[in-house]
């Protein structure tokens, strides 16, 4: 987990962003988030809180701009072209740093064409069923694929996706098959899980949470080291003998390269005080979220590592580009 900012740090901040003062009274106008996905999903409910909180910090506006298109690609390149003044920044999830591994031009780099501002949650997946398999914990599912590696099945929202990654692995690392059914977006396997016609699916406690207080689905575990405070009933699967299992998606704010240091410092310090306000940070946890405040090096050096983490994953899964 990337630390909170030291007193010492937020001073050095702080001196950096008195040269802004110097410059220019930044922001005067308007800022932008960019998301790269339509309305409605868990990225765009996370930075329409966080925006909120933002604006009252930096005392101007902070507008969301969807810019859905060609996977996230279209959005990227927009703030990758973008002036680099602060004014246009990006939303992105971890699917920044796993595009360029499954996409043969992906028209950006990760690690070259954006400046890391500050991530804002961690994402836990929980891993569901539809009641109809029986499932009721991880063993199960692992003896039914043991047994017979082509009677399980899991969905996710596209090859090369976290919720791909979160199966692949943990199938990796317990030594068992099963079958892929990739669906364009997590919503429409969402809805064939819950129909019986696929039988597992990786999501987003917040997402899954009302199907399983109905009954509809059956939780078998989640994906991080240690249990989810939003559902602590429910069993990590390192628990469950997967050892050392662990798997999340985060997503943070980016700038276009280029961009002002001065300004990166200040857009930081203005969101760690915006994921402190106890009712952002109720809102992200009620969705079984964690927010991650960081500075803008621990940001850089998580990105950078993930980058490689998530290269290698794909890499050994023997996932092709596109």
């Amino acid at each position: 987990m990337i630390p909170s900012l030291s007193a010492g740090r937020v001073l050095a901040i702080a001196l950096s962003v008195s040269a802004v003062d110097a410059q220019a009274a930044y922001p005067d106008r308007p800022i932008r988030i960019v998301v790269a996905l339509a309305p409605g999903g868990a990225l765009d409910a996370t930075v329409r809180v966080v925006a909120q909180a933002l604006g009252e910090e930096l005392k101007q506006s902070v507008i969301v701009e969807n810019k859905p298109g060609g996977g996230s690609l279209l959005g990227y390149r927009y703030v990758k072209g973008a002036r680099p003044d602060g004014y246009t920044l990006l939303a992105a999830s971890s699917t920044l740093v796993m595009l360029p591994w499954i996409r043969k031009e992906p028209g950006y780099d990760p690690l070259k064409d954006f400046e890391p501002v500050s991530p804002m949650v961690r994402m836990p997946f929980v891993l569901v069923a539809s009641p109809a398999t029986r499932y009721r914990n991880l063993a199960d599912v692992l003896a039914r694929a043991r047994s017979d590696p082509s009677a399980v099945s899991y969905a996710s929202a596209g090859i090369g996706t976290t919720t791909h990654l979160a199966a692949a692995k943990l199938f990796k690392e317990s030594d068992v098959t099963a079958m892929h059914v990739p669906y364009n977006g997590n919503g429409a396997a969402m809805t064939d899980v819950l129909g019986g016609r696929v039988q597992l699916l990786f999501e987003q406690y917040g997402v899954a949470q009302p199907h399983l207080a109905a009954g509809k689905l059956v939780a078998l575990g989640v994906t991080t080291k240690t249990r989810s405070p939003a559902a602590a009933n429910i069993p990590t699967l390192a628990e469950q003998g997967v050892t050392n299992f662990d798997y999340a998606a985060w997503n943070g704010i980016f700038a276009p390269a280029g961009t002002p240091r001065a300004i990166i410092d200040q857009l930081n310090m203005a969101m760690h005080k915006a994921l402190s306000k106890p009712e952002v940070v109720q809102r992200i946890r009620s969705s079984g979220d964690e927010p991650m405040p960081s500075t803008t090096q621990e940001f850089r050096n998580f990105v950078t590592g993930e980058s490689a983490s998530l290269g290698k994953l794909i890499q050994d899964l023997g996932i092709p580009k596109e």
